[in-house]
Order: C-alpha cells, then structure tokens, then sequence
C-alpha cells in the first residue's frame, strides 16, 4: 500500500517540476499538493518504501511523467481534471469505479449559510439549485437565488466555500436549514488512497492498483 503512494507522489512532484517556475518554488507542503511536515515528522515505514520503490515513476504513452493526482476518497467513481478544475483531459486520468463508499452529511441553518457565502453578497439566500452534474454524479453547476440576484458556481468553488467533502451531494430543504448528504472526500482525481487500500488488502500489488487508476500510464524503473 505504502509502496504506490510513493511511485505516486514521486510521479506528481516530477511532473509539476518547473511549472511554477515564475513563483520560484515547485510544490507547496500542504494538501494542494503534498503534506510534509518536516524530517522530524518521517516514518520509517515511509522511507522504507521510498527506498524499495527508488527510481519508480509512471509514464504516459508519449514518455512524459503523467499528473499523478490522488485523494482521500473517490466516492462512487473517480473525478477528472476537466469537471474538477476545468483543466484539459489526460487519457490516463479517465473514471474508474471506486470499491468501496464513504458517506457523509452537513447540516447549516440558515443564517450559518449565508455566513459561509457572505462575499458572493447575495441578500437572503432562498435556493440552492445544482442544475448540471457530470457522468460519475458530480454536482458541476451551482445556481444560488437570493432577492433580485442569482450567482453560479462550479461544484468545486462551492465545495470550497461550504467546506464540503466532496462534490458529490444532494441537498434537502427544511424550514430554516439545509441538509448536504454526500459522498467521497477530497477532488476525487486519480488515484483514491482508501480504494487503494482496499484494493491493497484484497490481494492487488501496488502496480495493479496503479494500471487501475491511472489507465494505460506504464511504470519506468530508472
């Protein structure tokens, strides 16, 4: 399991070398990229499968390092760079099925709401309307109604603002408040490390769980 979280993160961290080279960095040590804590913060387990899988990156079919995005939990099926962030389409970055589920919910009242979406200034929110969805179920389009105003967002921006798991929800309506029940936990791009981890115990080695979520990326060994 450990073993293709590195191929992975050793992928991406090839793959975004030099694309930030106007910001004079390449990755940040947060989740918009990868969490690193320092070398206090290193497991052995860790560097153990760093050092067994050394030399280890997937290609895609032209040679290039592929943009080996992951999270925590894909939901039902995984997501891709184009509904997510509108990105252009990567052929190994396709949805694939996710083995197993992870159910989540919010409740916010009214008022808790429109504090969360208070700069979009939009006076008295009295809908929330998700008026597209992409294949895998993912809410794509947001439309918010208030008094003499309407605003549209994207799944992930509202994702964001509302601090959601996921854009995988269905929203329901009582007197005062909304309910958002969902599915998954993060963008849901590429691989999903607890699908992996299922896959992991149910028998695939950690190249098999990578074909499966990066189709048709080859693994180099340099």
């Amino acid at each position: 399991m450990i073993c293709l979280g590195t191929v992975a993160a050793r992928t991406y961290s090839m793959a975004m070398l030099g694309r930030r080279k106007n910001l004079g960095y390449d990755l940040k040590s947060t989740v918009e990229d990868q969490m690193y804590l320092g070398y206090q913060k290193e497991d052995p387990l860790t560097n153990a499968a760093i050092k067994a899988t050394q030399g280890e990156l997937l290609i895609d079919n032209q040679g290039l390092y592929v943009d080996a995005y992951f999270s925590s939990h894909a939901g039902s099926y995984t997501n891709t760079p184009e509904g997510a962030w509108g990105l252009s389409p990567r052929r190994y970055l396709i949805p694939v099925k996710e083995p197993i589920t992870s159910q989540w919910q919010m409740e916010l009242t009214k008022l808790e709401l429109e504090e969360k979406l208070k700069d979009l200034r939009l006076e008295s929110i009295d809908a929330i309307t998700i008026i597209n969805r992409s294949l895998e179920g993912r809410a794509s389009q947001i439309l918010l109604s208030g008094i003499g105003k309407h605003i549209l967002l994207s799944g992930e921006e509202f994702r964001h603002k509302l601090g959601l798991r996921s854009t995988n929800f269905d929203i329901t309506y009582a007197a005062n408040s909304i309910t958002i029940s969902g599915i998954g936990y993060g963008h849901g791009i590429g691989m999903s490390q607890h699908g992996a981890k299922y896959l992991a115990e149910h028998g695939e080695t950690y190249e098999e769980i990578l074909g499966h979520y990066y189709r048709g990326a080859r693994l180099l060994k340099l």
